[in-house]
């Protein structure tokens, strides 16, 4: 996700350092002719990563005694998507709007619990992603700074499987524990815009989205369905995202 640090980083910095301290209407006349209202449609790319790693919960089995490789792996990945919105124009230099997008999330990872002569996997994968936010800016010009937020959907499977060291799935009546669960949350982000042209504009944006986390009882999945309360498996799905999109503005 560094990368995409550093990109939003170097944008930012652009869109400050390209604007005159004092700055008349005619020398940053583009945005000043859209005063940036108006309806915009854009596609968009993004990286986004588990805030937090899944986590192994003790029951009878004791979670900190077991060799665990990689306790702190978190599902990341690249999202792509497409979005509309609406700004008005509220004061002089002030935006406010409304946006909607849908992801195509590309987002997966899976923590590995270690047992003697076996292993268990707990893999987490966004299937869907969807965001509908308020945005309230100023406008500079050339360029749009604002604080968003609003509400956030998504779709979450969640795959626990027993192996041996050979990788075989051991053949217990329920080989693997597969659940599906649809969650809504909240999502708050910052961005910035900065015009291309008097249709196109470049925008960068950090998020950070949360969701309730939940748990099985990975028990339920090797012991034929029933519950032992051998130990649990912990989900976290909130995500950090980092997007740039290209926005049409009519």
């Amino acid at each position: 996700m560094s990368i995409f640090r550093v990109m939003s980083a170097v944008f930012f910095g652009y869109v400050f350092l390209s604007i005159p301290a004092n700055a008349t209407e005619s020398e940053v006349g583009v945005s000043k002719k859209n005063n940036w209202s108006g309806i915009y449609i854009g596609l968009d790319s993004s990286h986004a990563a588990q805030a937090e790693a899944t986590e192994c919960i003790s029951g009878t089995w004791n979670c900190s005694g077991l060799p665990i490789a990689n306790p702190m792996q978190k599902a990341s990945g690249a999202t792509y998507g497409a979005h509309i919105g609406y700004n008005w124009k509220i004061q002089a230099d002030y935006i406010l709007g409304v946006e909607a997008s849908v992801q195509r999330p590309h987002i997966s990872g899976a923590a590995i619990f270690p047992t003697v002569g076996q292993y268990k996997s707990s893999e987490t994968k966004y299937d869907s992603l969807k965001t509908l936010q308020i945005r309230a800016g100023r406008d500079l010009g050339d360029s749009l700074i604002y604080l968003s937020g609003g509400l956030a959907w998504t779709k979450l499977t969640t795959t626990f499987i027993n192996r041996y060291d050979n990788g075989d799935i051991i053949n217990f009546p329920n080989g693997f524990l597969s659940t599906s669960n649809s969650a809504r949350g909240h999502v708050f982000g910052v961005g910035a815009e900065h015009v291309l042209t008097e249709s196109l504009s470049l925008n960068a944006e950090f998020s950070r989205v949360y969701f309730p986390s939940h748990q099985f009882d990975v028990s339920t999945q090797i012991n034929g369905g029933v519950a032992q309360n051998w130990a649990y498996v912990k989900v976290n799905p909130n995500l950090n995202i980092a997007k740039l999109s290209v926005n049409y503005r009519y």
